[in-house]
């Protein structure tokens, strides 16, 4: 005589097993495509680059991740990809700023190792374009800069350490090239 519990034992039984069993197969195949995923925090000292691509040193595997340590990056893929920021061995700040697609990208801040601004930059993929100040230790500006590709484009101001403009050295320039002095 059939019971009711063998029923549902030979109804639901192998189902059940088979299903539980598809389910922890795809448990654990989502388990480790997470973990090819995640974000890894690894100290510089443990990559290697090759033509502008991080790798692990230990398996050469491109690197996908947050580096630790005095040059700290954002890497995806092995591609700088995201904020970064450099320290001084002081622990002060360095530079900091941001890269796409392994090329710096916006606004880049460079620091003294007292801590003093150094110099904004602005970058588009990889190239100073835009305006660029730098700053004496003191504090003072140094120069005001305008870039364009890479080369300076526009009027160039320099600035002694007291703050008065330096005639010599300041111009206009057009691709790289200074093309007029100003005057006092």
């Amino acid at each position: 005589m059939t019971t009711s519990r063998n029923i549902l034992h030979l109804r639901y039984g192998y189902s059940y097993l088979l299903t539980t069993s598809i389910k922890f197969f795809f448990l654990f195949l989502l388990l480790i495509i997470s973990d090819t995923a995640k974000t890894h925090a690894m100290h510089n000292d443990n990559l290697i680059v090759k033509d502008g691509i991080f790798y692990k040193a230990d398996t050469l595997q491109k690197f996908n991740g947050v580096t630790t340590g005095k040059e700290q990056f954002t890497i995806q893929n092995g591609i700088l990809e995201g904020p970064y920021s450099r320290f001084y061995d002081n622990g002060r700040l360095r530079e900091e700023g941001s890269f796409s697609k392994g090329k710096m990208q916006g606004i880049i801040y460079s620091y003294y190792p007292n801590g003093q601004l150094k110099r904004i930059a602005n970058y588009q993929f990889g190239s100073k374009d835009g305006e660029m100040v730098e700053y004496w230790s003191n504090g003072m500006m140094f120069a005001q800069f305008l870039f364009k590709n890479d080369l300076e484009n526009g009027k160039q101001i320099i600035y002694s350490r007291s703050g008065t403009i330096n005639y010599v050295l300041s111009g206009i320039y057009v691709d790289g090239t200074k093309v007029a002095s100003f005057t006092n």
